[in-house]
């Protein structure tokens, strides 16, 4: 399977943005129950409820498809993902996602590997 391939990302059905090989998406969001979902040749997705002050860390991962590879969706817990991203490159929300939004969580990732 090829690292060119980019993985659609959505936050509550809406496309935020695409990661490629070793990258990732960072924004904030509100809380209450959402939706992360991702998509190559098919759909993935995670419901969850949002607390308060919490971070959220969810891994794309991808297998052999019939035509591109398919996505597969899981929960991450905090401590392995914040020693992962530390190694991986920011890959840019599509403007409808304030950028300021992404900004902030980059501030508070960087805050947390303290």
């Amino acid at each position: 399977m090829g690292s060119a391939l980019r993985v659609k990302t959505y936050y509550d059905h809406e496309l935020v943005g695409w990661t490629g090989a070793r990258s990732y998406l960072a924004w904030e969001i509100e809380p209450g129950v959402h939706t992360i979902g991702s998509s190559t040749e098919n759909y993935d997705t995670i419901r969850f409820t949002a607390l308060p002050g919490q971070s959220y860390y969810f891994r794309q991962s991808l297998s052999i498809g019939f035509i591109e590879g398919r996505v597969n969706l899981s929960r991450m817990e905090m401590i392995k993902a914040e020693s992962k991203i530390s190694k991986l490159k920011a890959a840019k929300l599509i403007p409808q996602v304030k950028a300021s939004s992404h900004r902030k969580a980059k501030r508070a990732l960087s805050e947390a590997q303290r």
